[in-house]
């Protein structure tokens, strides 16, 4: 039993020794980006035309961080009633129930404040 003691006490005494000679890392941890400074409106649902035009007269005067849109591709069931209906692609193509190509293009030009922008999921 004397010998089962001495193998463990030499055994701490090994890892204690190993884990202080371990090195110190000093390099600075990783900082995170700033988050988005003002408040974000959600406007879910949204046709591209009237988000456009509530950006340049409402939300960039108004001085909104960013615009939460709905997924931006064609899905499934154009005009559903539910709400998961958007997550259900049909084609990769920006021709949706919210609008055509060239709404959401006009839509992402809309004036927000400099270094603003929109959010929008894709499925």
């Amino acid at each position: 039993m004397r010998s089962y003691k001495a193998v463990l006490t030499v055994a701490a005494t090994v890892l204690a020794s190993a884990a202080v000679a371990l090195p110190v890392t000093t390099a600075a941890p990783a900082q995170a980006s700033p988050p988005t400074p003002g408040p974000i409106v959600n406007l879910w649902n949204w046709n591209w035309n009237p988000v456009a035009r509530e950006c340049a007269d409402v939300l960039g005067p108004a001085g909104y961080a960013a615009v939460q849109v709905s997924p931006p591709g064609d899905s499934m069931s154009k005009g559903g009633s539910v709400w998961w209906d958007v997550y259900q692609p049909a084609r990769y193509t920006l021709n949706s129930k919210f609008g055509d190509e060239n709404a959401f293009r006009n839509m992402l030009a809309a004036p927000l404040p400099e270094g603003r922008g929109f959010l929008a999921q894709a499925a």
